[in-house]
């Protein structure tokens, strides 16, 4: 495995995403892997239980909440996109 720098773009492959509450107000977290990972490609339930395995001790106050899939993942992330724009 290797890290990725923060705001590096990359293609990914979206699982899903934990929705999730941070002190009472929703944050939903996108579960997603690099294409052609072998790894993660291989075994998404590897994936997805550590991801939920390190949000569940983020921090406290911190709530994570039921897996959905990629299509509503999309719309997290399409909605997430154009709260920014609206911002800029």
């Amino acid at each position: 495995h290797f890290s990725i720098q923060a705001l590096t773009r990359a293609k990914v492959v979206v699982l899903g995403a934990f929705k999730c509450i941070d002190n009472g107000e929703s944050d939903d977290k996108v579960v997603a892997f690099i294409s052609g990972d072998k790894i993660y490609s291989e075994d998404i339930d590897i994936l997805k239980n550590r991801v939920k395995e390190y949000l569940s001790s983020y921090k406290k106050g911190f709530v994570v909440g039921e897996f959905v899939d990629a299509a509503a993942a999309m719309t997290i992330i399409e909605e997430d996109r154009l709260n920014h724009l609206r911002t800029i």
